[in-house]
């Protein structure tokens, strides 16, 4: 019986892979990486420049040397020194033992801020009027000769003679201080304040009048003056447009304008016409729609290796996914260039310019890096449906299994 041979059933073969997908693949998972490093990177400079934007509004908030807190010359703390409120507290119990008038209380505060630890017996860190006043065990007016009198109080730990001239306490065991003590004399020897005043005008390049001499000569003849030791350090100084000088120490900074009147200023007050933040003011909105913008392109990065992964593999999915990717990368790649473009007009121009300059347009610098970042991230969307639409490519992926 003759034998039929039977033909073996091959499946058909799919047409080999056109080059143009195997680029097209290739290229697109090496761009989905770069995408991805570059969105981690674009996210970063969005929160600097937010982050710039918070320091600014910082800053701005006290450009103007007015709104600084003002350096005041304020007595050196001693040991028994406390504070305003604890020496209110300390003036209201003398005066509900005994009323004092105003000028009274007044020396009774100034003694009591200098000294207030040495006139009760307990710990004058958690006084209260009530426990003040149970420590004045008397009280009463006292002859303080030539026909002047006071008031008198005892405590636990001394004697309290108030006039109308000062306020005098008496401890038990020690010596008496006097309301209008200072605690330590820091003015400057007139060495020092030459010293200094020849730092000045040789650190700033200028030349100040006798007015503004005068006014930093009496400054640091102050017993409680704050604004330069011994020796004095002059750490910056310069001119002002106006004739007006200024200069700073490791303690403070002084503004002095052309008829000599002093501003004091704290060290946090930035210096004239150096502050970084003294530029266009920069808000917040473009950075967080950058932000946005640049969430989305990190997540079409993925979405593009995705789609060239299952392109080199042949499965008609991956074209259909990069067709998508194409048509919602375009507008994403033209909104992200352009708040890119805002966000580092505006970063650079905080850096540069006048406080509160009014807005300005973009220079050209800033349109041109936006229009080039723009061309280059819709190139690639472009190319791919290009190739996409092509006929042998479309057969490919229809032949594909």
């Amino acid at each position: 019986m003759p034998v039929i041979p039977v033909m073996p059933s091959y499946p058909p073969m799919a047409p080999a892979r056109p080059g143009a997908v195997t680029a097209l693949g290739v290229i697109s998972i090496i761009l989905a990486i770069v995408g991805m490093i570059a969105s981690v990177a674009t996210a970063g400079f969005a929160f600097t420049a937010m982050l710039t934007a918070q320091m600014q509004r910082i800053t701005a908030s006290t450009l103007d040397a007015q709104r600084y807190p003002l350096l005041v010359a304020a007595q050196a703390s001693t040991p028994d020194s406390v504070t305003d409120q604890q020496a209110d507290f300390i003036v209201e119990a003398f005066s509900r033992t005994r009323p004092l008038s105003p000028t009274r209380r007044q020396h009774v505060r100034s003694l009591a801020r200098m000294h207030g630890g040495k006139l009760f017996s307990f710990d004058v860190g958690n006084i209260t009027i009530l426990r003040a006043k149970a420590n004045i065990s008397d009280s009463g007016p006292v002859l303080l000769g030539t026909g002047r009198t006071g008031d008198f109080y005892v405590t636990g730990t001394g004697r309290l003679e108030v006039s109308d001239a000062n306020a005098i306490f008496r401890p038990d065991n020690g010596a008496a201080v006097r309301s209008g003590d200072v605690a330590v004399d820091r003015s400057l020897s007139e060495t020092d304040i030459t010293t200094l005043l020849s730092a000045v005008q040789s650190t700033g390049g200028l030349q100040l009048s006798p007015a503004q001499v005068g006014t930093v000569r009496r400054l640091l003849r102050d017993p409680e003056q704050s604004i330069a030791g011994a020796p004095p350090a002059v750490l910056f100084a310069g001119p002002f447009a106006d004739g007006g000088a200024w200069f700073e120490t490791d303690k403070a900074q002084v503004r002095i304008d052309s008829l000599g009147n002093e501003t004091l200023l704290s060290l946090d007050a930035p210096h004239p016409g150096t502050n970084l933040f003294a530029g266009r003011p920069v808000r917040t909105l473009w950075s967080q729609m950058l932000l946005v913008s640049t969430a989305a392109s990190g997540g079409l990065a993925i979405l593009l290796l995705i789609g060239a992964i299952f392109v080199l593999r042949g499965r008609p999915v991956g074209r259909k996914i990069l067709t998508f990717w194409s048509l919602i990368k375009l507008p994403v790649a033209i909104a992200g260039s352009v708040m890119l473009g805002l966000t580092v007009w505006e970063w650079l121009a905080a850096f540069s310019g006048e406080a509160n300059q009014q807005p300005t347009p973009p220079t050209p610098w800033s349109i041109g890096v936006a229009v080039a970042i723009g061309l280059f991230g819709i190139a690639w969307p472009i190319i791919v449906l290009v190739v996409l639409s092509r006929r042998s490519v479309k057969e490919h992926f229809q032949m594909a299994v």
